[in-house]
C-alpha cells in the first residue's frame, strides 16, 4: 500500500494548525514541513523530533508497524481532533520507542524527551 498513500495525508490546513500550535509553544523554536508527511520538530534545549502525520479516525497497530518499517522517526501523530489510536498501536510504538500520539497530546509530549516523551499523557481536566 505505501504510506505516502493520499488517504493517509492530512489536509495542508491541518498541518499549519498543528505548526501554528507547537510555534505557540516555549519549546518549539521551529517546525519545517518535509512534503508529504514528516514533520520537523526543532525545540530548545532538546533533541529534534521527527514526527510522521497520519490522517486516520482510528491509528492501528499495522498502521504503525507499517510508517516505523519505512521511516526514521520519533514519533507518530494522528493529526485531526477527531482522530484516535488503539491500545496496541500505543504498544507497538512504545516499544519501538516512537511515541504515538493525538494532536493535542503531542502539543504536551514535545516538552520531554526519553520514557517521559513516549510515555506522555495529558494532566486530566477534572
Amino acid at each position: 500500500m505505501g504510506i505516502e498513500n493520499e488517504r493517509w495525508i492530512p489536509p495542508g490546513s491541518t498541518i499549519d494548525r498543528l505548526q501554528m500550535f507547537l510555534a505557540a509553544s516555549n519549546i518549539v523554536k521551529s517546525t519545517t514541513l518535509e512534503p508529504p508527511q514528516l514533520l520537523r520538530i526543532e525545540r530548545s534545549g532538546k533533541p529534534p523530533i521527527r514526527a510522521f502525520l497520519l490522517d486516520l479516525y482510528i491509528v492501528g497497530e499495522a498502521d504503525v508497524l507499517e510508517v516505523m518499517s519505512e521511516h526514521d522517526i520519533e514519533a507518530i501523530v494522528a493529526t485531526s481532533i477527531f482522530n484516535e489510536y488503539t491500545h496496541d498501536a500505543k504498544e507497538a510504538c512504545r516499544k519501538n520507542g516512537v511515541g504515538l500520539f493525538t494532536f493535542t497530546e503531542l502539543r504536551g509530549a514535545v516538552w520531554y524527551v526519553g520514557k517521559r516523551f513516549l510515555d506522555y499523557v495529558p494532566p486530566n481536566k477534572d
